[in-house]
C-alpha cells in the first residue's frame, strides 16, 4: 500500500509543478518577445521558486542516500528553467542599457548642443548680417549634417557676391536631390558661365517637382542665357501656368519674347506684369522701350 502511496504522491507532486509551469509560460514568452518590458516580470516570486527547488532537491538527494529519484529531478529541471529565465531577463536588460547608450552617444544629443548655431545663423541673417551668419552656419555643419542649414550659407554667400563657395553647398544639395539646390544651384551655375551645367540642374528639378513654378523658371533663365529662345518662352509660360499670380514667369516670359523678336508678344507680358506687381520708375521706362528689355533678367 506505502508503494502505491508514495506513486499517487509523486504523481499529485508533478501535477502541481506542471501547473506551476504553464502558469509561468506568459512570463517566458514575454522574455523572449524583443519588446518586452523587463520590469513587469516578478523576479521575485522566480528566485522564491529557484531557492524552493534547489533546497528541496538536496534534501531529496540527502533523503534518498545519494540516489536521485523521479522527484528530485523533477526539483532539478524546475531549477534549470528557473536559471534560463534569469539569463534571458539578464539579456534583455543588457540589451536595453546597451540601445539607451547608443541612443546618447548618437547624432541627436549633438544636434541640440550645437543648435545654438543654428539658431544664431538664423537671426544674423535676418539682420542681413551675412558674414557672420556664415560663421555660424559653418560651424554647425562641422558637427551636423543639416540641408536647410547648408542652404542658408550658400544663400549666405551668394548674398556676399561669395557664389564660387556657395556652389560646392548646391552641389551636395543637388547630390541628394534636394529641390531648392538643384534651382538655385541652376541660378549660380548661370551665374558663374556653366551654361550646360545650369541647364542639367534646372531640367532635374522639373522632372523632379514638375509642379512647381520656381524649377520651371530655373529652366526658362537656363535656355535665356544659352539663347534657346523659344524654349525659354516655353518654360515661362509652363511656370506662368502653375502660378498666374507670380509676376515673375510673367516679366521673364516678355523678355524672352523680345529676345526672340516677338514684340507683340513682349509688350503683352509686360502689360500683364504691370498688372500684377508695382514697377519702379526703370521698370517702367523698361516697358516704353523694349529694345533695352533684353538686358534684364529676374529669379
Amino acid at each position: 500500500m506505502y508503494y502505491y502511496l508514495s506513486h499517487w504522491i509523486t504523481a499529485m507532486f508533478l501535477v502541481w509543478n506542471g501547473a506551476r509551469i504553464l502558469a509561468y509560460l506568459p512570463t517566458i514568452r514575454k522574455v523572449m518577445a524583443q519588446d518586452a518590458d523587463v520590469r513587469s516580470y516578478s523576479l521575485v516570486s522566480w528566485g522564491i521558486w529557484f531557492l524552493s527547488n534547489l533546497t528541496f532537491a538536496l534534501m531529496l538527494l540527502e533523503v534518498s542516500g545519494g540516489q536521485p529519484n523521479e522527484m528530485f529531478w523533477v526539483n532539478v529541471g524546475n531549477t534549470i528553467m528557473c536559471m534560463a529565465v534569469f539569463a534571458l531577463v539578464l539579456l534583455k536588460k543588457y540589451r536595453s542599457r546597451s540601445m539607451r547608450t547608443m541612443k546618447c552617444d548618437g547624432h541627436p544629443p549633438l544636434k541640440v548642443e550645437c543648435e545654438h548655431l543654428r539658431e544664431q545663423g538664423n537671426t544674423l541673417m535676418q539682420l542681413c548680417q551675412y558674414e557672420g551668419a556664415v560663421r555660424a552656419y559653418d560651424a554647425f555643419l562641422t558637427h551636423v549634417e543639416d540641408d536647410a542649414t547648408a542652404f542658408n550659407e550658400a544663400i549666405c554667400l551668394e548674398k556676399l557676391g561669395r557664389r564660387a563657395e556657395a556652389l560646392p553647398l548646391y552641389q551636395q544639395l543637388a547630390q541628394s536631390n534636394v529641390l531648392c539646390g538643384l534651382i538655385n544651384g541652376s541660378n549660380c551655375l548661370r551665374s558663374l558661365g556653366a551654361a550646360a551645367e545650369a541647364l542639367e540642374y534646372a531640367s532635374r528639378a522639373t522632372r523632379l517637382a514638375p509642379g512647381d513654378p520656381a524649377a520651371w523658371i530655373a529652366l526658362g533663365s537656363a535656355h535665356l542665357s544659352s539663347g534657346a529662345w523659344r524654349e525659354a518662352v516655353d518654360s515661362f509660360s509652363h511656370a506662368r501656368r502653375l502660378d498666374p499670380i507670380d509676376s515673375t514667369p510673367t516679366y521673364n516670359l516678355a523678355l524672352a519674347a523680345l529676345r526672340m523678336n516677338d514684340s507683340d508678344l513682349g509688350r503683352e507680358e509686360l502689360q500683364a506684369f504691370l498688372s500684377l506687381a508695382a514697377l519702379d520708375d526703370s521698370c517702367r521706362r523698361l516697358l516704353d522701350s523694349p529694345s533695352n528689355a533684353g538686358s534684364r533678367l529676374v529669379h
